[in-house]
């Protein structure tokens, strides 16, 4: 009996090893059908069979013990026949249905097909103020604007994937820090070495940073944003005609407010604190207050969404949500090769294997009432 398990079993385990070899699954050619498994880690649980095989051989040696210590008169009289081929079959039914199962849940994979999606992207600019007003420390923890401005930027962009994100700068003016890249360590780096010494003229130009903004994107057909970071100071021409400009594009605007209500002074060199704050022609201390109404009024013009923060580490959940939002509009359809997913197959075989062992045990019931 025993002997006669391990031939099953040997021939079960040569003929599975022959259908991989077959379909190239030990072997890197015939591309087009070679047989891979998607989830491949799920083989390991085969390893459970390892214990079951040492349980049905102990107990197969035992009972095949136990029924030569016993009469042949009495083993068909007094007690009821033992059928080894019967258990055996149980044994192989279940074995297949494990083994099977496992297939299973490997996913195994043969050839390719055709598929069509609708890929979900957006083209994100970065406007972010670099007046000297940025340098107020006035955030919680002690940290400047510009500092928890750089620290929100790195966790936004910490969120992206397969967006572009370009980087714009502004003060009187404004230039094109990074342009429209999906390389994000570049895009932290560029953010990092933001300072507000890039402009020797200083005010709010809000306007211009929007303009340099607009020619930032691509003529791809994806959705396009615009984020705006500002302590809203000294803002200079009325951007009220660029953001019409830019809502016919269908470009989004979403702001964000930096700075708290109650300000801070500033310093003439962030880097060189000794030098003190800046004091006007009267000799009084400049107080660099953020202005909330500015940036609400700016969200109300472009009808995008407006957050304000004095935190040390800014808030971003009402920026991220209207940038999802932006991910909405589809872009172009595209083709693509995917994997051909064959699971149904072993998981047939595992299912026919299980109705076949519960019925037979069943059958088996009835038969010895």
């Amino acid at each position: 009996m025993v002997s006669r398990a391990l031939l099953f079993e040997f021939g079960f385990w040569l003929v599975i090893i022959l259908v991989l070899l077959s379909f190239g699954y030990f072997t890197e050619e015939t591309a087009k059908i070679e047989l891979v498994f998607l989830k491949d880690e799920q083989l390991w649980y085969l390893l459970l069979l390892i214990p079951i095989y040492f349980l049905y051989f102990v107990n197969l040696r035992r009972m095949n013990h136990r029924l030569g210590k016993i009469p042949i008169t009495l083993q068909s009289s007094v007690f009821q026949p033992i059928l080894p081929n019967k258990s055996l079959l149980h044994f192989l039914l279940f074995r297949s249905f494990l083994v099977f199962l496992v297939l299973a849940m490997a996913q195994p994979s043969m050839g390719t097909k055709r598929e069509r999606s609708r890929t979900k992207t957006l083209e994100l600019v970065i406007c972010l103020d670099v007046s000297n007003s940025m340098n107020t420390k006035d955030m919680r923890g002690g940290s400047s604007r510009l500092v928890s401005a750089k620290r929100a930027l790195n966790q936004l962009v910490n969120q992206f994937t397969g967006e572009k994100v370009g980087v714009c700068v502004f003060a009187s003016g404004a230039y094109v820090q990074l342009p429209m890249t999906s390389d994000y360590s570049a895009a932290k780096l560029f953010i990092d070495e933001i300072e507000t010494s890039m402009f020797s003229n200083q005010g709010t130009n809000i306007k211009a940073a929007l303009q340099t903004a607009n020619t930032m994107f691509t003529k791809s057909k994806t959705s396009k944003g615009i984020l705006l970071i500002t302590d809203g100071e000294n803002h200079e021409d009325d951007p009220s005609a660029i953001i019409d400009s830019i809502r016919d594009k269908n470009i989004e605007i979403a702001i964000l407010g930096i700075g708290s209500t109650n300000g801070g002074p500033v310093p003439t060199d962030p880097l060189r604190p000794e030098l003190g704050y800046k004091r006007n022609g009267r000799g009084q201390l400049v107080v660099s207050r953020m202005n909330p109404n500015l940036i609400r009024e700016l969200a109300s013009k472009s009808k995008g969404t407006a957050a304000i923060s004095a935190e040390g580490f800014p808030d971003l959940k009402p920026i991220l949500t209207q940038i999802n939002r932006m991910k909405r509009s589809k872009g172009q359809e595209q083709e693509f090769d995917v994997a051909k997913n064959q699971y149904q197959i072993p998981l047939f075989a595992s299912l026919i294997c299980g109705l076949l062992l519960i019925t037979g045990t069943n059958w088996l019931k009835r038969r010895n009432r």
